[in-house]
């Protein structure tokens, strides 16, 4: 035979504020996670726009370099 005692309800309460703050935390974990992948894909977008003007940036430069050491 199994004895039971009751949980007094003081430790129920705080059972369950716990339960709460765990689940609040788990809400905002994973809305962080989800905002972290938002912002990585949005990083490699911006990466590779600065690699395309970076690119560009270094043709003009070529380009002028190529102009003042050509004879006049």
């Amino acid at each position: 035979m199994r004895l039971t005692r009751a949980v007094p309800v003081c430790i129920v309460q705080e059972l369950a504020k716990l339960r709460v703050k765990i689940t609040s935390t788990v809400q905002v974990l994973t809305h962080l996670k989800e905002k972290l992948q938002f912002v990585f894909g949005e990083s490699l977008v911006e990466k590779e726009k600065l690699r395309e003007i970076e690119e560009l940036v270094a043709r003009v430069c070529q380009s002028l370099l190529a102009r003042r050491l050509s004879p006049h």
